[in-house]
């Protein structure tokens, strides 16, 4: 998956923000893809990699079938993944995976704020 396809896939899911949070050099470029104020993903387009927030069996699951799978950069890897964009993980699967980050946040999301997305 290219760096422009991500960007457009993770900015069309319902009610997606996204934000460069970090003023330091080595971080301004990574983005971050979040939805009632929580993330599901922070992207680092230079070096073609995601985290995704996922559920700690899947994690796992991912790790042994993919060696694009890697436990997560800077992040709990209990319940992160990284995820290489130019590795053996179809784009099929990305696209897959990024929903299931996108959901998992959204229903852990309080009611009230659900509501209002």
């Amino acid at each position: 998956m290219n760096v422009e396809d991500l960007l457009n896939f993770c900015l069309a899911l319902p009610a997606t923000v996204e934000d460069c949070p970090w003023a330091e050099p080595q971080y301004a470029n990574l983005i971050t893809f979040k939805i009632g104020g929580k993330w599901y993903c922070l992207f680092d387009p230079d070096n073609r990699f995601i985290n995704l927030k996922l559920q700690p069996e899947k994690i796992q699951e991912l790790i042994a079938r993919y060696t694009g799978a890697t436990p997560a950069w800077h992040m709990n890897k209990q319940h992160w993944v990284s995820l290489k964009l130019e590795a053996d993980i179809p784009d099929a699967v990305i696209r897959q995976l990024v929903t299931d980050a996108y959901n998992l946040v959204r229903s852990s999301l309080p009611k009230s704020i659900r509501a209002s997305l």
